[in-house]
């Protein structure tokens, strides 16, 4: 009596967590990978255009299995860039204390917190925190605020989001503000007064909710009334959720 090959029947593996991880087919098993890839038209052209990316690449041994999700020709492919399609949803605010951005203060031996934070039943994604700093001449020696000795306590940066207030940043001196993780300062010594601008950059990954009252806080913990020091605003940009 002859024996006849039965079907070979193919086998999903899965992880704990309920994922498919692998396939068995003809008794091999081969790895399930993401593949991602985005396909258009070159502006002008009829010609399509793909960008594809894939999670690692091909051990010795293995045999990729490949599934593509295509666009026809011509089709939009929208990408966010944090700027919002709605120019209401844009918000472009000062850090404020009482109404006033101007935070050429004294905060010493009592601080003095400029805060912003969105109205009740607003999601803020906020993209970026600029600072704007103007002075008589100075360098960026290391010893220095503006043309100054350097702070004490330091200009203090805050999230308080979820009632969890985390300090991200203190500027003490000029070269801090080099250190601020972001832009790339801007320094203008050309005119009457020097010029300074540096921004934390967090790309919509941070979030206010004003129904929490989370809020952005820049604290001075110095006297800065001198009057070789002439401005210093910090500026919020985000986009309602």
């Amino acid at each position: 009596m002859g024996f006849q090959d039965r079907p070979q029947q193919n086998t999903i593996l899965y992880d704990d967590s309920g994922n498919a991880v692998a396939v068995v087919l003809d008794n091999s098993i081969y790895r399930l990978e993401a593949r991602s890839t985005i396909v258009g038209q070159a502006l002008g052209t009829g010609a399509e255009k793909k960008v594809t990316t894939i999670d690692d690449a091909e051990e010795a041994g293995e045999v990729r299995l490949q599934t593509e999700a295509r666009l026809a020709p011509g089709s939009q492919v929208n990408i966010s860039t944090g700027i919002p399609s709605d120019p209401a949803a844009l918000v472009i605010n000062f850090v404020e204390n009482g109404g006033s951005e101007d935070m050429l203060v004294d905060g010493d031996p009592t601080p003095v917190a400029f805060t912003y934070g969105p109205g009740a039943g607003i999601v803020l994604a906020v993209q970026s925190l600029l600072v704007v700093f103007t002075a008589d001449d100075f360098s960026f020696d290391g010893d220095s605020f503006g043309p100054n000795s350097l702070l004490t306590n330091g200009i203090k940066f805050e999230t308080d989001v979820n009632s969890v207030v985390t300090e991200l940043f203190v500027i003490k001196q000029n070269e801090d503000f080099l250190r601020i993780p972001g832009r790339i300062p801007l320094v203008n010594s050309t005119g009457p007064k020097d010029v300074l601008s540096s921004a934390f950059i967090f790309g919509g990954l941070l979030q206010l909710d004003g129904d929490t009252g989370d809020q952005l806080i820049v604290t001075i913990q110095d006297d800065l009334t001198s009057v070789k020091l002439k401005y210093l605003t910090a500026t919020l940009y985000g986009a309602v959720e």
